[in-house]
C-alpha cells in the first residue's frame, strides 16, 4: 500500500512537473506574443499619433488660413461702408445743391415773369435809393465840413476842457485820433509826465491803425527818457476813416 502511494505519488509529482513545464511554456509563448501584439500597438498608436499631429496642423493652418481670409473680408467690408459713406454725402451735396439750382430758376422765372409796372415799381423805388444816398452824402459833408471849422477853431484856443470835450464827444468821427493826440500834446506841454502819457497810451490802444500811433510812441520814449517837451512834427489832421467823396 505504502508502495502503490508512493508510486502514486511520483507519478502525480511527474505530471505536474510536467504540467507545470506545459503552463511555462504556454505563458512564454502568450507572452511574446503580448510583447510583439503591445509593440504593434504602441507602433499603432505612434502612427496614428503622428497623423493626429499632422492633421492639427493641417486644421490649424486650414484655420489661420480662413482667419485671414475672414479678416480680409471685413476690411473690405468696411472699405466699402465708408466709400458709400462717402458716396451719400456726396449725394447729400448734389442734392442741396440741385435745389439751390432749382430755387434760383424759379427766382429767374419770377425776375422774367415781371411786368412792366413791376419794372418801373423797381426803377422807382431805385430812383429814391440814390436820391437817399445823395442826401446822406450832402448830409455827411456839411457836417464834416462843420466838425472840421469847429476842431480847427479849438486848435486856435488852445484850452484843456475845449479839445478834452471834443476828443470824448467825437471820438468815433474821423476826427477822434487827431484830437485825442492834440490833446496829449497839450497834457504834455502843460502838464506832469504822467498826465501826458496817458492820452497817448489811449490813442493807441483805441486807434491802433492810425497813422498817429508812430506820433504817440516817440513822444511816449521821450517821457519814458524824461525830456522836456518838444513839438511832434505829426500834422493838426489826419483824418480816420474818412469817406473818400468825390
Amino acid at each position: 500500500m505504502d508502495i502503490l502511494g508512493f508510486i502514486l505519488a511520483f507519478l502525480s509529482f511527474v505530471y505536474m512537473g510536467i504540467l507545470n513545464s506545459d503552463c511555462k511554456k504556454g505563458l512564454a509563448r502568450i507572452d511574446a506574443k503580448y510583447q510583439i501584439d503591445n509593440k504593434k500597438l504602441v507602433e499603432l498608436a505612434n502612427i496614428k499619433t503622428e497623423n493626429n499631429i499632422e492633421k492639427q496642423k493641417a486644421i490649424k493652418q486650414r484655420a489661420e488660413e480662413m482667419n485671414k481670409k475672414a479678416t480680409d473680408l471685413i476690411n473690405e467690408h468696411r472699405k466699402l461702408e465708408k466709400e458709400l459713406a462717402e458716396l451719400h454725402k456726396k449725394k447729400e451735396n448734389l442734392d442741396a445743391e440741385l435745389l439751390q439750382v432749382k430755387k434760383s430758376m424759379k427766382n429767374l422765372q419770377e425776375v422774367a415773369s415781371l411786368t412792366q409796372d413791376g419794372l418801373k415799381d423797381l426803377k422807382d423805388m431805385s430812383n429814391n435809393l440814390l436820391k437817399k444816398k445823395r442826401e446822406a452824402i450832402a448830409t455827411y459833408k456839411r457836417r464834416f465840413t462843420q466838425l472840421d471849422k469847429k476842431y480847427m477853431s479849438i486848435l486856435s484856443n488852445m484850452r484843456e476842457s475845449g479839445i478834452k470835450g471834443f476828443a470824448l464827444r467825437y471820438k468815433h468821427t474821423p476826427f477822434g485820433p487827431c484830437a485825442l493826440f492834440a490833446f496829449a500834446e497839450f497834457n504834455y506841454k502843460t502838464g506832469t509826465a504822467r498826465r501826458a502819457a496817458a492820452p497817448y497810451k489811449q490813442l493807441i490802444k483805441i486807434y491802433p491803425d492810425s497813422k498817429y500811433v508812430a506820433y504817440a510812441q516817440a513822444q511816449l520814449n521821450r517821457i519814458r527818457q524824461r525830456k522836456r517837451f518838444e513839438p511832434s512834427d505829426a500834422p493838426q489832421k489826419i483824418y480816420y476813416k474818412a469817406l473818400q467823396l468825390h
